[in-house]
């Protein structure tokens, strides 16, 4: 029996240490998913500014914030040109 309960013992062990390398690979994802919001708001397209805008105002209720304001602007900016 004391064999068995090494084994599991092992086992387990084994178990702990893989599971933290997973964690490590959701992370590395997050940080890519991450660069991808963060897009200048110079390089962005009308059809991009427009979401952006409507994400704002859904999570904020408002558009008194400053990148909400500079999105405003380049909204009305890219409008014009066209």
């Amino acid at each position: 029996m004391s064999e068995e309960v090494k084994k599991e013992e092992v086992i387990k062990e084994e178990l702990k240490k893989e599971e933290p390398k997973k964690v490590e690979v959701k992370k590395e994802e997050e940080k890519k998913e991450e660069v991808k919001k963060n897009k200048k708001i110079n390089k962005m397209t009308l059809d991009e500014i427009k979401a952006a805008v409507d994400k704002s105002q859904k999570i904020q209720g408002n558009l008194t914030s400053k990148y909400s304001i500079e999105l405003l602007k380049r909204k009305s900016f890219l409008e014009s040109k066209k």
